[in-house]
């Protein structure tokens, strides 16, 4: 997994926080997810979020194969 942060872009005007992840393992949407914030915080908490519940559901998913 590669977890990168990105800073607005000064060039462009941008003003948008991003975190992008790449998991060719645990993404549900294909390789890679995004999220955005007007802060760092903002964007570090959405992507959080949302690989917490890619993981969990990765647990899952072992478990049952486990459990047969």
């Amino acid at each position: 997994m590669d977890i990168c942060f990105h800073l607005p872009n000064a060039f462009e005007g941008s003003e948008s926080w991003s975190v992008w992840a790449y998991s060719y393992l645990l993404c549900p949407d294909g390789r890679e997810d995004r999220w955005f914030g007007d802060t760092p915080q903002e964007a570090v908490s959405k992507a959080e979020d949302a690989i917490d519940k890619w993981c969990f559901s990765s647990e899952m998913d072992g478990l049952d194969d486990g459990m047969g």
